[in-house]
């Protein structure tokens, strides 16, 4: 009979070689050793002094997904099974650290270690019956010491707690009876889907101390509620904690003092991150809430805000509002808060309330003594309670006051003209925010006057206007043509000129003189032509969302309420997959459009089911800009070599400070590349150069990279045009830009860059799995980007034979017909409205008749 199990002793691991020591005989016996999850995977193995087995565990990243572990298994040349291996049972204690990845390449480290950086890594751990298991995960989820997870525990019996205490992080707890367990694990059972999530603990005197901020570094810092319990032995049951004897006046007081989750990027978070937050259920059961502070603390106390009016008079915003008290607690409205909603190094403005003689409350925020630098702020009331600040969210309000905040602009702005910024108060569904945009160019004093004659005159003559059948396109805050807006305009220009279709551009952008021979059909924005036709417009077909065609993220005003009825085809920017969208363009979405244009079957799909449209509502055509592409790259030197290194924008970096952005892994990494020595000599010496773009989002950033080595450009957004630089470049390097496909498309090569995977998948996310659906090759330091660039070149930068056969499936159409499929697909669909309306003179003379009647 052959072995159930194979025991091993000694081991250790160190980097990427795993070592245990077996019995001669039992090394005698061993053929292979494999990591066995959905798939079984032979890892290479080497027999040291007739006892010591060393695993090379390098080529396991290079097979499979970032998240996944595998049970270690021998195969025996007597049986013709795997057989699982584990620890000797006098040997489970529990190992020790031994490597870390303090060098930010991919090592496996034991269970017990910490690791700190934002690297793919292994866990060797032991669970279930101390089999030998091989964990690779990445940092923002890997498992701490023991942490495990459990499905569907039932619940059993209560454990009364007779002592409990929170010291910052650590929750001690002194349990009646929990002798009576042999063997203590606690644990978090997640209500929403029933999961019990096990932590290790530490027992001092039948204390039990739990560290809460470890295991929050385990399971993320999504919104969640969890009850804290003890598991039985074989994880069927768990018992809750119950503070049996203790008596709460108020619900406030069930509720203990927050704990900062752990930040992923600095080592402090902003008030507005998710905090753990302690607390007795209604049933005196141990529980934790984890959510935004303001939430969680409206839910301890209970007050609610109710917004009474908000207005903009004399350079002052006047926010009146009421805070119901339900639980009668004793506190004191300290202040207004207003704070950005940036995700790190927040803006705060604090403004003293008054009381007013109908107890309500006051507070005026004088725009001339501050520096808005955000887009969105949020309002909060500060209140004391018992020497604790809390800070509650001001959002509740009347609808009457969101109509007229929405659609009366004067009375509700301020124009700061010398730092050409627009301050105003917006609503967003219930909540309330006071907004900053840049003031554009096209915004004169007299601006608001144009904007209330083309309200009017198109009220007037609306059915004149509607007749004109009118379709627009724009781009990018109006003020690019380069995408597929302007060249779908193009081809309708060309082909139907008979369709009116208009291009809105601002006359003072950098390459307005791209629309010259089609003036007779350009927009010039905020004219009152221009204000007038987006009411008119039966259409809009862009590769920007219908607020670009307006003044910059203006939410308000009587014409942007009739522009976001209007029928929308997006056109996108490029394909997705290497990262997630908005919710703002899902089907449900304030964005939603009733054509969504895609290039593949993959990317249909994509769209489906991620986005919730149906597919007669997403057309594979390709993108219009395509139409264009040129496939002989523009003369230059043979030995010479162009590289375009275009990296996407960081949405938890978005509108942060200068000194938190250089402390982003962001900015030390490309600062690194652009001024490192090593890299600079090796464009000298290979006559290569680099032209470095920055996403538009990021663009503010450009001047902090103020060291580059020779052969390095830094360009400008506003004067780049994007498909020129793929035109003459060789290669591309991004890191999750839809560029990636643009280049594909031509046939090109693409090095993903991806130094900071998981922040990124822990804040934007992908649909596509990057450790085995990219279509380039992939480098995340310096020296492996080095070897792509020589490897790339060694192939006359040619595809590899599987990029170029991924680029054949992916692509429905490689042609110059992709303009054309979109205008059939639209005039085949059957969203475009009647003509139903009535000018506002004929229902003038109208009533005049029937009064004469009368």
């Amino acid at each position: 009979m052959g072995r159930d199990v194979v025991e091993v002793e000694n081991l250790s691991q160190k980097k990427m070689i795993l070592t245990f020591c077996l019995s001669p005989d039992v090394l005698n016996e061993i053929t292979s050793v494999f990591l066995v999850n959905k798939q079984s995977y032979e890892v290479p193995t080497v027999i040291r002094d007739q006892t010591l087995l060393r695993i090379d565990l390098t080529p396991l990243l290079t097979k499979i997904d970032n998240n996944i572990n595998f049970l270690v298994y021998m195969q025996l040349n007597n049986q013709n099974r795997k057989v699982p291996v584990r620890l000797r049972s006098s040997l489970e204690a529990q190992p020790q650290y031994v490597a870390n990845a303090s060098d930010f390449q991919d090592q496996v480290a034991l269970l017990t270690g910490t690791v700190n950086d934002n690297k793919t890594i292994g866990v060797c751990r032991l669970k279930n019956h101390s089999y030998l298991r091989q964990e690779v995960t990445d940092t923002l989820s890997n498992f701490s010491s023991e942490m495990n997870c459990v499905s569907n525990p039932s619940k059993g019996s209560s454990l009364f707690v007779e002592q409990f205490s929170v010291e910052q992080a650590t929750l001690r707890l002194k349990i009646k009876n929990i002798e009576n367990f042999n063997d203590v694990k606690i644990g978090f059972f997640k209500r929403s889907n029933r999961m019990f999530f096990l932590t290790e603990i530490n027992q001092d005197h039948q204390t039990l101390v739990i560290d809460l901020s470890r295991f929050f570094v385990t399971v993320g810092k999504n919104a969640a509620r969890y009850s804290i319990g003890i598991l039985s032995s074989d994880g069927s049951t768990y018992h809750p904690i119950v503070y049996p004897y203790k008596y709460f006046k108020y619900k406030f007081n069930r509720y203990y003092h927050q704990i900062e989750l752990p930040d992923i990027e600095h080592s402090k978070n902003d008030s507005q991150d998710e905090m753990i937050v302690p607390y007795f259920s209604e049933e005196n059961e141990l529980s934790l809430v984890v959510d935004r502070q303001s939430t969680v603390q409206s839910e301890a106390s209970g007050l609610k805000t109710t917004i009474i009016n908000v207005d903009i008079i004399n350079k002052v915003v006047i926010l009146t509002f009421t805070l119901a008290n339900p639980q009668n607690l004793d506190l004191k409205l300290k202040a207004v808060r207003y704070q950005s909603r940036t995700k790190i190094a927040p803006e705060i403005f604090d403004v003293p309330v008054e009381i007013n003689s109908e107890s309500k409350a006051v507070a005026k925020l004088d725009l001339t003594k501050i520096e808005l630098n955000h887009f969105y702020y949020d309002a909060f009331a500060i209140v004391e309670i018992d020497g604790y600040e809390l800070q509650i969210e001001i959002k509740k309000s009347d609808a009457r006051l969101r109509k007229r905040v929405q659609t009366q602009i004067k009375g509700h702005d301020y124009s700061d003209w010398t730092k050409r910024k627009v301050i105003y108060p917006i609503f967003i569904g219930n909540n309330f925010r006071l907004a900053m945009r840049d003031r554009d160019d096209a915004e004169k004093p007299y601006d608001f006057l144009k904007y209330q004659i083309a309200f009017w005159l198109y009220r007037i003559f609306k059915n004149h206007f509607n007749r004109k059948k009118i379709w627009l396109t724009y781009e990018k805050e109006s003020k690019r043509a380069e995408d597929n807006s302007f060249y779908f305009f193009q081809y309708m220009y060309q082909h139907h000129l008979n369709q009116n279709v208009y291009f809105v551009m601002n006359a003072n952008a950098q390459n307005f003189k791209a629309t010259k021979p089609y003036k007779s059909r350009v927009l010039k924005f905020m004219s009152i032509k221009h204000l007038i036709y987006l009411q008119a417009a039966e259409l809009f077909v862009s590769s920007e969302t219908p607020g670009h065609a307006f003044p910059w993220r203006e939410k308000r005003g009587m014409i942007k309420k009739i522009v976001d009825k209007k029928p929308f085809v997006f056109l996108q920017h490029g394909v997705l997959g290497l990262k997630k969208v908005g919710r703002g363009l899902n089907k449900s979405g304030a964005n939603s459009a009733n054509l969504f244009v895609v290039s593949s079957q993959r990317e249909h799909q994509l769209v489906v089911d991620n986005m919730n449209y149906l597919p007669n509502e997403v057309i594979i055509t390709g993108l219009p800009r395509w139409d264009a592409i040129k496939h002989n790259p523009v003369s230059k030197p043979a030995n010479a070599t162009t590289i375009f290194i275009m990296p996407t924008w960081r949405s938890w970096l978005e509108d942060a400070d200068e000194k938190s952005f250089r402390k982003s892994l962001y900015f030390r990494y490309y600062n690194d590349l652009l001024s490192s020595d090593k890299f600079g000599k090796f464009l000298l010496d290979n006559n290569i150069e680099v032209r470095f773009l920055l996403h538009p989002k990021m663009r503010k950033y450009l001047n902090l990279f103020d060291k580059v080595s020779p052969n390095i450009v830094l360009l400008s957004d506003e004067e780049t045009q994007v498909n020129t630089e793929l035109q003459n470049a060789n290669i591309l390097v991004t890191d999750y830009s839809s560029v990636a496909w643009e280049m594909l498309y031509r046939d090109k090569p693409t090095i993903f860059y991806q130094f900071d995977r998981p922040l990124f998948n822990q804040y934007t996310g992908s649909y596509i799995d990057f450790e085995n659906d990219l279509f380039g090759e992939k480098a995340t330091n310096l020296k492996e980007l080095i070897a792509t660039i020589h490897q790339i070149r060694s192939r006359s930068y040619q595809l590899t034979e599987e990029q170029a056969t991924y680029r054949q499936k992916e692509f429905k159409f490689v042609d110059q017909k992709n303009s054309e499929r979109v205008y059939h697909e639209i005039s085949n669909a059957d969203f475009l409205p009647e003509i139903v309306s009535v000018s506002i003179v004929k229902k003038i003379v109208r009533r005049i008749r029937k009064k004469l009647k009368r």
